[in-house]
């Protein structure tokens, strides 16, 4: 294989992958003083998960794919404290452990392809200490600060990615709706052709499933997890 060659090949799955993952539903996350709050909609399965204590992941993609990543994050994550201690288990850390996996998946021609995009959270003592990174399938990443999400296309994620730092300050479940409101109107349009009523947001609800999350800040908290209810 010449170098052209294997650059074509890395193109060509890129393609792939981008064109699996342009049928992915949206999710995001924003800082709030209480904490950090999630959401998503889904087909079905669950999204958000949690990976160590301070350390939240939600995807999109090939669920499969999705939960593997999930299971290699936790799997790092304990032994990192256990090997080290619990003060080392970053979104620093892990986001090395998982890139360099993704990379190496996504070049080697061997395997079948990582279809997935992902968003980690590690919540701070402050907002302002709050850290959001988005993953794509090569282990290329961005940091956020604020807010951060995915979407199954780039020109979604950057139109959600603006009206999330746009939103006013409200409690988690009033934010949680805000957020899944503008989660609505980045899905994808073959989704939208196939319900039976277009895209109102009755006939949206009534497909999808929607999840909330609230990543409660402070210390010694017996579960800093807690799902937010939609009304």
């Amino acid at each position: 294989m010449t170098p052209y060659d294997w650059q074509s090949s890395l193109a060509q799955r890129a393609q792939y992958i981008q064109e699996r993952l342009s049928l992915g539903l949206p999710a995001a996350a924003v800082s709030v003083p209480e904490g950090i709050v999630i959401v998503s909609v889904a087909r079905s399965s669950q999204k958000i998960f949690e990976i160590h204590d301070r350390l939240s992941m939600v995807g999109l993609g090939q669920q499969a794919d999705i939960e593997a990543l999930r299971v290699g994050a936790i799997d790092f994550c304990h032994k990192e404290g256990f090997e080290r201690s619990e003060d080392d288990v970053t979104l620093g850390r892990l986001t090395m452990s998982m890139s360099q996996g993704l990379k190496r998946a996504f070049a080697d021609f061997r395997g079948a392809p990582i279809a997935v995009r992902t968003l980690i959270s590690e919540i701070g003592d402050k907002p302002e200490g709050d850290s959001f990174l988005v993953m794509d399938f090569d282990g290329e990443y961005q940091a956020h600060s604020r807010v951060a999400c995915i979407a199954g296309r780039e020109a979604d994620s950057e139109k959600m990615q603006l009206a999330l730092m746009e939103l006013s300050p409200a409690e988690p479940a009033a934010l949680a709706e805000s957020i899944c409101s503008i989660l609505e109107e980045a899905l994808p349009p073959q989704l939208k052709r196939d319900l039976p009523n277009g895209d109102s947001k009755p006939a949206i609800r009534e497909k999808l499933k929607r999840e909330a999350i609230l990543v409660r800040r402070g210390e010694g908290l017996e579960r800093r997890f807690a799902a937010i209810p939609f009304g």
